[in-house]
């Protein structure tokens, strides 16, 4: 709390240092244009400091409430925050608005951003020469950032004194090496020079014809190439997989692989370098393209069922004396496509199946084989059934081994015979697929007993009729074959 005072405040106020703690800056106060008035001391109103809404007191801020002195309880830092704003407020609802703004100390000193730099300079730089250095930086304020940067020497000490007590100093350790330049003339280290003693007064001339004439030639030496390096092969293959795998589905022209040759004894680079292909029987070809390159492509429609692997062999040679050579092998195997569909073994299944045979019961097995790549879904063969839905009811099935069973119990006397297809599909993109015929006979069980339909048959016989003669004739019996047949 602080009371006022008798008297007029100024706009600003600055606190004593000596009534700061030891190490503290001065903090200055700046209250807004406003006429403190008070009587004897005691009767001033009292005002409780209260914290603004943005900003607030420093944390162990301490207010003497005797004086309205604010005294700092912990060491402040400009650094973090520089201002503080509060509000001191009357009994009756006046309120002053206080603000302190925390004055700089040279607490920081500057800082390089490395403390070791090499720097290269020339040794024909002249004198002035710049040689541009990363900044130092130092995060006070006005005089107490930083000033100016000096040399020092290894050892030494600045040359000028320091320009604040206590001094703050950045260094920054910098290695130069001084790079050669081409700036010294060659010269003789020694000169030997004869004379006999008898020369008058020991003096000696050098002049023009004194020594032995000497002349001199240029000579330009040719390193004659022979043919000592045989040409080498690189092969960088262009199918989808990046490896030696073609499609057998890829048209005659499509590129195989781009084949390069080189020789390190010609300067054209491979220019006279003559490629061929072996094996493939006519499958592949070369097409060159450039000087030393050469395409390989497809040059008859593949198919992986007739040949799966091609063995080629690309044969590089020179045109050197004697001529030398270098063979590449490649094996290229063909990818399966689905271009296969089933087969049946058989266009047409016939069965026989008993009607008293239990449901479940195994009809016959047919079976399908697919050409493509075995173990691929392109040879895998599913089964299914086609037929009327009524036939379709009483019989089963199994899509992996072509079982065909019963679902039901079987009746000759209403179904003697049944007809359907049985398709089989393999697993590829696109799907293709294949039938055959199927006929299954139902055989007759002696399941039903005779029936006749009237209880009494009427008829006449002449007395004189010959033998053999049919008074009447039997009908409706429910049986076929031998259990067909009445025994009287």
């Amino acid at each position: 709390m602080a009371r006022r005072r008798a008297g007029r405040c100024p706009d600003g106020l600055r606190v004593a240092p000596s009534a700061l703690p030891p190490l503290l800056p001065a903090v200055l106060l700046l209250l807004p244009p406003l006429w403190l008035r008070g009587a004897a001391a005691g009767a001033g109103p009292v005002y409780n400091l209260t914290l603004a809404v943005a900003e607030g007191l420093p944390a162990g801020t301490l207010v003497r409430p005797d004086t309205g002195e604010i005294r700092t309880a912990r060491r402040l830092d400009r650094e973090r925050r520089a201002r503080y704003s509060f509000a001191a407020a009357t009994l009756r609802g006046d309120v002053v608005r206080v603000e302190i703004a925390v004055a700089d100390a040279n607490d920081h000193p500057p800082r390089f951003p490395r403390g070791r730099l090499r720097l290269d300079v020339s040794e024909l730089s002249p004198p002035g020469s710049a040689f541009r250095l990363p900044p130092a930086k130092d995060p006070d304020a006005g005089r107490f950032g930083t000033q100016g940067y000096a040399l020092l020497e290894a050892g030494g000490a600045p040359g000028e004194p320091p320009l604040f007590a206590p001094p703050r100093r950045g260094r920054l350790r910098v290695a130069v090496r001084v790079l050669d330049e081409n700036d010294n003339a060659p010269a003789f280290g020694r000169a030997d020079i004869s004379r006999r003693q008898s020369d008058p007064g020991g003096f000696f001339a050098v002049e023009e014809r004194s020594g032995p004439e000497v002349s001199a030639a240029l000579v330009s030496v040719a390193v004659l190439d022979v043919n000592d390096n045989a040409p080498t092969v690189c092969l960088l293959f262009l199918t989808e997989s990046g490896g030696p795998r073609i499609s057998e589905g890829a048209r005659p022209g499509a590129y195989v692989a781009r084949v390069s040759v080189s020789d390190a004894d010609e300067a054209s680079g491979g220019a006279g370098v003559a490629l061929a292909l072996r094996g493939g029987d006519g499958a592949f070809s070369l097409r060159p393209a450039a000087a030393g390159v050469f395409f390989l492509c497809v040059a008859t429609p593949l198919d992986r069922e007739r040949r799966e692997l091609y063995a080629l062999r690309l044969v590089a040679r020179d045109g050197g004396t004697p001529p030398l050579s270098a063979e590449r092998a490649l094996l290229l195997r063909v990818v399966d496509v689905n271009d296969e569909a089933p087969v049946f073994a058989r266009t047409l299944y016939r069965a026989a199946v008993s009607e008293a045979a239990a449901p479940g019961t195994t009809v016959l097995r047919v079976s399908a084989s697919d050409g493509d790549e075995p173990g691929s879904p392109n040879a895998e063969v599913r089964y299914a059934l086609q037929g009327e839905p009524g036939v379709l009811a009483l019989l089963h099935i199994d899509a992996r081994s072509g079982a065909v069973s019963t679902r039901w119990s079987l009746d000759r006397e209403r179904l003697a015979a049944l007809e359907l297809r049985v398709v089989a599909r393999d697993g590829g993109r696109p799907q293709r697929s294949s039938w055959c015929r199927l006929s299954i006979r139902v055989q007759d069980a002696n399941d039903n007993e005779p029936r006749f339909q009237r209880r009494v048959y009427r008829g006449r016989l002449p007395e004189h009729a010959a033998p053999g003669r049919c008074p009447l004739q039997k009908s409706g019996l429910e049986e076929s074959g031998r259990n067909e047949r009445l025994c009287a």
